[in-house]
Formats: structure tokens, C-alpha cells, sequence
């Protein structure tokens, strides 16, 4: 059944779910692991309240589209990133409001190490930048609804079992 004129698994009024995925992509320096963080100015027709908000590259699911592929082309569409993907970090899932409607959106989440990088990111965010751990996970933490702050815990935990050679 295909309920969605976009291709993808979107929410709508009659089937209220959707499927997301996306990645954390990081990247190590001399100063530490570095998160790959979206902003959206408080004037983004996108933002929902009168603040800055930070976001983890991600999108909806195409039909016919694995959580993988998906992952991976909205990483490049919204930072302009070649990236590696390292590992799954679980689903998170979130219910919204919009217009009355309450629906429920399932993100998939990978760990993306960072390969290259283009000059260029699509339209819906205004910038992009890189912070420590800690920063993304304040940045990405309340008042988001969103939990990412979770996965990159969780990617945190990752790197952490990488760093002590634990492979079981």
C-alpha cells in the first residue's frame, strides 16, 4: 500500500507513522572526537519555537530503500559528507503534533566515521559544525524531543568498547 505521493514512509493523517534514519557522523582530531551537528536559526521556517535548534543528520525512509541507504543519502544531502558507517546505534522513537494530528516517527541511527566533504548541504538547515561529545550531547539534549543526545551516548559507548578492543 502506498499512501505517501513522496516515495516515502511519511506520517500522515491516515497512517500516523513514519521511519526515519540517519547517522552520527564523527571524526577524530587532535582535540578529541568531533560530532557533525545541523543548525537551524530561530528564524528557519522549520523551527517550531523561537530558538536555535541543533539536529543529527537524518531523514525519511524512501520506498524500496533500506534504513542503510538511507542513512547514508541523507547524510549527503543535508552536510555534503562522505562518510563510513561503523555500526548500528539503535531506534529512538518520538511522537509529534502538528495541526491537531498526533503521529509517531521511529529514527534509525548508525555511528558514520567522516571520509570527505563537499562544500555544500541542502536547504534545511542553515549551517553545520563540528563540537566535542560532551557539547553535542548538551546541544542535542533538552528541551529536544527528539532524544538524540541518547545515541550519541551511545556512540560514546561505542567508541569506547572500539578503544578496549572488546569485539564480542
Amino acid at each position: 500500500m502506498q499512501l505517501y505521493p513522496t516515495n516515502e514512509y511519511r506520517a500522515s493523517k491516515h497512517w500516523p507513522y513514519a521511519i526515519c534514519a540517519g547517522c552520527v557522523v564523527y571524526k577524530q582530531t587532535p582535540r578529541g572526537i568531533q560530532i557533525l551537528l545541523l543548525e537551524r536559526s530561530a528564524d528557519n521556517e522549520r523551527t517550531e519555537q523561537d530558538v536555535v535548534t541543533y539536529h543529527l543528520p537524518k531523514g525519511h525512509v524512501g520506498l524500496g530503500e533500506t534504513l542503510l541507504q538511507t542513512a547514508l543519502r541523507e547524510v549527503k544531502e543535508e552536510t555534503g559528507c562522505e562518510v563510513a558507517v561503523q555500526t548500528y546505534l539503535g531506534a529512538l522513537q518520538s511522537e509529534y503534533s502538528y495541526k491537531g494530528d498526533t503521529f509517531s516517527r521511529t529514527f534509525h541511527f548508525f555511528a558514520a566515521i567522516y571520509q570527505s566533504e563537499k562544500d555544500t548541504m541542502d536547504k534545511e538547515h542553515d549551517a553545520k559544525s563540528w563540537v566535542s561529545l560532551e557539547q553535542a550531547i548538551r546541544l542535542l539534549g533538552a528541551p529536544n524531543p527528539k532524544g538524540e543526545d541518547e545515541i550519541v551516548r551511545r556512540l560514546q559507548k561505542f567508541l569506547e568498547v572500539l578503544e578496549g578492543g572488546q569485539n564480542d
